[in-house]
């Protein structure tokens, strides 16, 4: 009885105490793995980013820029100096946003720190934590007076926010990132909180590695698939080889016995076979008896053939059901890595279009 090969819905159907889970967990590893890696690895593979959007023809951004509130600085370097871990710190040093302040956030970042933390030595612990923030982020000040007045008039009772969102106007920033929300929700304006930006970092960063490990995947079972392939040509190219080594070492004996022979054989030989051939012409019994002896030398082919065909069909449906469990394993997480690559393909069309908002 042949093997039947297993469908991949029944194999995943009737375990699904294994499968069921694996989705959701190859999301949440990315995702870890992505925040866990340097934001320094993500400088060459933004490059590979950038290239692959360009040569599919899909228009992206790749590189985000926004302004970032001191609110942001100040938060998270109180946060140090009571004790807690950083969640900004991370977030800065990401390769897909540039960030970007005016000088005044310098001067708001010290003076909010001064009037928060007045332990001393608590202060120079959030003092310097907030400098370090403060490296990862190009302060350069506004230079057109026409949009420090624009940004004056719009935030004429929040005058400390004019410079940030003058920044926001001359720099056309994706976005600026702050922890207020009222005083830049407007419509000109797109406002993140530090959860956004987030999100968007992690997007951009798993996504990103999904790409990275699709690709490397993708060479893997190229070369799986490239050292399958060999195996089964080989097996049909030694099959074939058997039986051409068989009618060729029959051939030769016929050609080395009638070889040896002496001449009056040979002569003889040659009456017969031609007497044969006159006798098959005429008798049609004789006909019928020598097509008969073809026809079954046919089959014996045809048999022989079908035998190594069913062979090589055993064989493939014996890799399918002893990789199935790997396979299947394989579709899942491609799923998870496709679907990442396809968010962050559409997320960065979205920041491109400036439909992207808070």
């Amino acid at each position: 009885m042949s093997t039947q090969a297993i469908p991949m819905n029944e194999f995943i159907k009737g375990n699904l105490e294994y499968f069921a889970p694996l989705e959701e967990k190859a999301d949440t590893e990315l995702t870890r793995l992505s925040r866990e890696l340097p934001a320094g690895y993500y400088e060459n593979v933004r490059e590979k980013l950038f290239e692959f959007l360009i040569l599919g023809g899909l228009s992206g951004k790749i590189t985000i820029k926004a302004v970032i509130d001191s609110n942001i600085i100040v938060s998270d370097a109180l946060r140090i100096a009571n004790g807690n871990s950083s969640t900004t710190e991370r977030i800065l040093s990401s390769k897909f946003i540039k960030f970007i302040a005016p000088p005044d956030l310098r001067i708001e970042v010290e003076r909010n720190i001064r009037e928060h933390m007045t332990d001393a030595s608590k202060c120079k612990i959030a003092l310097n934590h907030a400098e370090n923030l403060i490296s990862h982020i190009q302060v350069v000040p506004v230079k057109s007076e026409s949009i420090i007045n624009r940004a004056r008039l719009i935030l004429s009772h929040h005058p400390k926010d004019i410079p940030f969102l003058a920044m926001y106007f001359e720099s056309e920033a994706d976005a600026i990132i702050t922890r207020e929300k009222g005083t830049f929700d407007r419509e000109e304006v797109c406002r993140w909180d530090l959860r956004k930006a987030v999100e968007t970092v992690v997007s951009y960063e798993s996504g990103s590695l999904a790409f990275i490990i699709a690709g490397a995947a993708i060479d893997v079972l190229l070369e799986l698939f490239q050292s399958i392939l060999l195996t089964i040509l080989t097996a049909i190219c030694e099959g074939i080889g058997i039986i051409v080594n068989f009618l060729k070492d029959l051939a030769t004996g016929i050609v080395n016995a009638i070889s040896k022979l002496p001449d009056w054989a040979k002569i003889a030989i040659a009456i017969i076979c031609g007497v044969g051939i006159i006798a098959i012409m005429l008798d049609e019994g004789l006909r019928n008896q020598l097509v008969d002896g073809l026809k079954k030398i046919g089959e014996t082919l045809h048999a022989i053939v079908n035998t190594i065909i069913n062979a090589i069909k055993e064989m493939l449906i014996l890799v399918w059901n002893v990789t199935l469990p790997l396979t299947s394993t394989a579709v899942i997480i491609g799923g998870v890595l496709l679907r990442r690559i396809l968010s962050l393909i559409q997320l960065s069309q979205s920041l491109a279009q400036k439909t992207y908002r808070y």
